[in-house]
């Protein structure tokens, strides 16, 4: 496969959110037996990392209002 080929979904995959970004190329990376090293592909070697970035995993944690409320279980050690 070449580069020119992988253009566009390169692209695309750039536009996404980070955690986006890794869960495509990490599926990519299990899926497609063509792609044998991505570091073959000299101008993209330093593209594929992702940086963290604040705020991106908002909304995917809940934690429950009881949250620090003694847990049942635990009772007969208090």
């Amino acid at each position: 496969m070449t580069v020119d080929k992988l253009q566009p979904l390169i692209e695309t995959i750039l536009k996404l959110s980070p955690q986006e970004q890794f869960e495509v190329i990490t599926i990519l990376l299990r899926n497609i037996s063509d792609i044998h090293k991505v570091d073959e592909i000299p101008e993209y070697q330093n593209n594929y990392k992702i940086t963290p970035k604040a705020g991106t995993a908002k909304g995917l944690v809940i934690i429950a209002d009881d949250f620090d409320e003694p847990l049942e279980d635990f009772k007969e050690y208090r």
